[in-house]
């Protein structure tokens, strides 16, 4: 049995029909080419996407899951409000002089891109400080005098992370593994070495 649009599905599309019915015309009769080309194509992707009149494609639309379709009209709202700057930079520019703006961003806007682009570089910084506490902690942290030969086996030094541990882990056992020809008294003792060494861990967990 068919499986037929929901209520909300008819909501999205026709807040869809009802926004390009609205701005097709102000975009045809204020962007340039360019920018005009770039909306169609726009519109073209989302005023017939949700629950479209063809069988076919309303059969392929019905196949993702309602909480998919509702995010797919959340995007098509986001990118309805990054073009609604557009608009209002057309209209601020007829009520100026009757000129379209530049292609260059105003001032306003391009202080507004570098005042994001420094708070993204302060949060970037921001983790690389936690990230260098985080490893002087675990550099810091106490370990029981019988982990240190199982480490040294292992090869890493005492303030290697979880991951790291693994990764050598991993390393020697294939280089030592009796299936490949290795040693399998050594690989033995480099099982009972990362199982000891992870055990530890297990138990007091640190950041890794």
């Amino acid at each position: 049995m068919d499986v037929a649009p929901l209520p909300e599905d008819r909501a999205y599309r026709r807040a869809a029909e009802a926004y390009f019915q609205e701005k097709l015309a102000e975009a045809e009769t204020h962007f340039d080419a360019r920018l005009l080309e770039v909306f169609h194509g726009f519109a073209d992707h989302w005023k017939d996407y949700f629950a479209p009149a063809e069988a076919a494609r309303l059969r392929e639309y019905l196949a993702m899951a309602p909480a998919v379709r509702r995010a797919q009209f959340e995007r098509f709202r986001r990118e309805c409000r990054a073009w609604e700057l557009n608009f209002k930079l057309m209209r601020s520019a007829k009520a100026g002089n009757g000129q379209a703006p530049s292609r260059e961003r105003p001032p306003e806007w391009r202080r507004r891109l570098e005042r994001q682009n420094d708070r993204e570089a302060e949060v970037e910084r921001l983790y690389k400080s936690l990230d260098g506490l985080f490893d002087k902690q675990r550099q810091n942290r106490r370990l029981p005098p019988e982990l240190h030969p199982h480490l040294r086996l292992l090869g890493v030094a005492s303030d290697a992370s979880v991951d790291e541990i693994k990764k050598q882990y991993r390393r020697l056992a294939k280089l030592h593994h009796p299936d490949r020809q290795g040693d399998a008294a050594l690989m033995q003792r480099l099982n009972h070495a990362f199982h000891h060494v992870m055990a530890f861990y297990k138990r007091t967990p640190v950041r890794g």
